[in-house]
């Protein structure tokens, strides 16, 4: 597979495979702009970040548990609340 174009990069997470021929979004394209901006560049090619991606995810079952079940809004209110 050809490494994605900026465009590539932002229709696939938002819209998913195929959707390469949707116009982009006011948002997709300030993302874009962002990107271009800041001057961001990939550090390695798309699928294998998606990859690396899922398997931390599939490796931190635990701390997926814990955004799960809503233990971090209690710290986030102990430590934040009333701000």
């Amino acid at each position: 597979m050809a490494e994605q174009t900026g465009t590539d990069r932002i229709r696939v997470p938002f819209a998913g495979p195929g959707a390469g021929t949707a116009p982009l979004t006011w948002g997709q394209k300030a993302i874009l702009h962002d990107m271009r901006e800041t001057g961001w560049a990939a550090q390695m090619p798309f699928e294998t970040g998606l990859k690396a991606t899922i398997a931390w995810y599939r490796a931190n079952s635990e701390w997926i548990a814990r955004v799960k079940s809503g233990e971090y809004q209690s710290y986030y209110e102990k430590n934040y609340g009333g701000r």
